[in-house]
């Protein structure tokens, strides 16, 4: 099965063993629809995007959070941040 080019963005989801809530991890499912939602914006304002700079965008216009280290810009928890939009839209529109 291929793989999927995907970025990390923080959210959560919950494992559950037989009806009880066993444990909380992160995963960007979470706000998935959130990042689907940017990027329509974004093909919006430009429509000739690729895929990279797409990627490109959303990584270099996040917002670091939580008081942990970030290693090469990406926490193990948190990904890359959380997406700004306002910076995401004031880089398309310089480009």
């Amino acid at each position: 099965m291929p793989t999927r080019p995907r970025i990390d963005i923080a959210g959560y989801h919950h494992i559950i063993n037989r009806g009880v809530q066993i444990e909380w991890r992160f995963n960007g499912r979470g706000v998935s629809s959130i990042i689907t939602g940017i990027v329509a914006i974004m093909l919006e304002l430009n429509p000739l995007l690729t895929r990279k700079e797409i990627q490109d965008i959303l990584i270099a216009n996040t917002d670091k959070i939580g008081n942990v280290e970030y290693i090469n810009g990406h926490n193990i928890f948190y990904g890359f941040g959380k997406v700004n939009l306002s910076k995401v839209i004031d880089k398309i529109n310089s480009i």
